[in-house]
């Protein structure tokens, strides 16, 4: 089936491409209209796609189903034909001899490339069963149309031969190809009913699709028949046995040449060998004497007297090579130059030899940079959420840029005096880098950051008015800065104090040992506290305390 199917277009565009025959993209289709999937019945066609009407299989009708058996007796009962498509729609049409060449399908394809050779598809079933219309069953016929929207003139037309009923639902591919013209971007394909109308043809299409047509040749040599053992495909040169793929764009078009070529045999061109001497000097080879470059292709016996191997000869004649760098040196840092090492300032002539044994000549100028950091203080203890000041002063160098790592941690990422609140311990540090030479020197500061967990509560009070001890106080760590509760309760739970939202850089006034204005029975009391550290982080303390009196 799918040769005859290639037939086709070739019978109807062989005057297009003469000798090459070309083949559908064996890629994703420019193009592809399955009718999607769903439960019966699908949705119409878009408005001026077809010209029969949608909703039925009465003659003059389509309708859009996922099966072929609307009509039992007469018609096959299968599905669609998109391979993996579950409930996958088709279009089935009974052509009525009223409407004479309706029209089934047709779509206008626009952004098409000039000059270039297309094949647009359809899948057709003859719906009817061999015994349908007592086996007399008029058989679709359906024509392909090409139409230049520029002046609706019909560019190609191609017939199918008669679809034949076959005893199950048989899906054949039928199409035509064709070429655009030198500045056409768009044409209208339609799909003709000329099979007429009455008892049988009945069909279904589906899976239409729109694909580059492109020429594909298979070619194979034998190495022994090239005059110089190789083969030239567009810009790709073959010289060894194997299979070889090459795509070659047409001029002018969107179509490509595929080419897919063997070559057998041995290998005739063998890998290129070099040889080179320094200029000035000669090289002997071959009894022959060169003075300068050259490239020589030598013919060498091969397997057979008529299928010699050939091997080019590279001979260099390597000129004096000079070279020039210019290095900057930091603090500390040497250049190494053959068995020369530089530490300063200047410029140095070395002569050196390549791998060929030929001289060549390095200048090198070498300009240096410096710059130095001191930092204050290098070791630095703090509570957390404190700050300390650092000092940084920086030497030998007019034009600098500083950068404090990590930035968060510093007040200022580029100043020499940030104030410094570590979170964590570790190592910190300040880069500086001379903007002149790029060199760079940094210092460490080396940090500890002790534990924000110092919280003190008298575990007694005497609230009797002598002056001493008369409020039970709150003692902490300047790492917490806010109070967000402190809450006391009686043995029974009760609650007799209450104190919230309270900055500690502030008097905390604590508990005096009264509930509602009355003295509070002398006794153990339970204590919850809530402190808020630097970084925010929330600290839940709980305790005891004795009232006495």
């Amino acid at each position: 089936m799918r040769l005859f199917i290639l037939g086709l277009w070739c019978l109807c565009t062989a005057a297009l491409l003469q000798a090459q025959d070309c083949l559908p993209d064996p890629g994703p289709a420019l193009f592809m209209e399955d009718f999607g999937s769903g439960p019966n019945p699908g949705p119409a066609l878009p408005s001026g796609t077809t010209s029969y009407i949608y909703g039925s299989i009465n003659a003059g009708n389509y309708v859009v189903s996922n099966t072929t058996g609307l009509d039992p007796g007469f018609w096959h009962d299968g599905p669609d034909r998109t391979e993996g498509d579950t409930n996958g729609y088709m279009v089935i049409f009974n052509p009525s001899s009223s409407q004479g060449e309706g029209i089934f399908y047709q779509k206008t394809f626009s952004d098409l490339c000039p000059n270039t050779d297309y094949i647009f598809s359809s899948h057709i079933a003859n719906l009817a069963i061999p015994t349908a219309c007592i086996g007399i069953a008029l058989k679709p016929r359906v024509r392909f149309d090409v139409i230049d929207t520029r002046n609706d003139a019909t560019q190609f037309s191609e017939e199918t031969i008669e679809v034949f009923y076959r005893s199950f639902l048989t899906w054949e591919e039928y199409g035509i190809r064709f070429r655009t013209g030198p500045d056409q971007t768009e044409a209208r394909i339609q799909m003709v009913n000329i099979g007429g109308g009455g008892c049988g043809n009945d069909l279904a299409i589906d899976d239409i699709s729109l694909r580059l047509c492109n020429v594909q040749i298979d070619q194979a040599f034998d190495l022994c028949d090239l005059p110089i053992g190789s083969l030239t495909v567009g810009e790709n040169t073959y010289t060894e046995a194997g299979t070889y793929f090459d795509i070659l764009p047409v001029p002018n078009s969107c179509n490509d040449t595929l080419i897919t070529t063997t070559l057998m045999g041995e290998t005739r061109v063998l890998s290129a060998e070099l040889y080179t001497f320094c200029q000035g000097d000669t090289l002997e080879l071959d009894n022959q004497i060169y003075t300068s470059s050259a490239s020589i292709i030598d013919t060498l016996p091969g397997e057979f007297a008529d299928c010699p191997r050939f091997q080019t000869l590279e001979i260099v004649a390597q000129p004096l090579q000079t070279f020039q760098q210019t290095i900057t040196l930091c603090n500390g840092d040497s250049l190494r130059v053959g068995n020369s090492r530089y530490t300063s300032a200047g410029t140095y002539i070395d002569t050196l030899a390549t791998p060929a044994g030929c001289d060549s000549v390095v200048f090198t100028t070498i300009n240096t940079g410096e710059i130095a950091v001191d930092l204050e203080p290098a070791n630095v203890e703090v509570e957390l959420g404190q700050s300390v000041q650092l000092m940084a002063t920086i030497s030998r160098s007019d034009s600098y840029a500083l950068s404090w790592q990590p930035p968060e941690a510093f007040s200022c990422d580029d100043c020499l005096d940030p104030l410094f609140q570590p979170s964590s311990s570790g190592v910190y540090q300040l880069i500086a880098t001379d903007l002149a030479s790029g060199c760079t020197d940094s210092k460490r500061v080396e940090v500890k950051v002790q534990a924000c967990d110092k919280v003190f509560v008298p575990t007694a009070f005497s609230p009797n008015g002598d002056g001493l001890n008369d409020r039970l106080g709150l003692f902490v760590q300047d790492c917490f800065t806010r109070l967000i509760s402190w809450r006391i309760f009686d043995r029974w739970g009760a609650q007799v104090f209450e104190l919230s939202d309270i900055l500690l850089n502030e008097d905390v006034i604590g508990w005096d040992g009264q509930v509602r204005g009355q003295l509070a029975n002398r006794g153990v009391y339970i204590f919850q506290l809530i402190l808020e550290q630097g970084d925010g982080t929330p600290i839940e303390v709980r305790g005891d305390v004795l009232l006495m009196r």
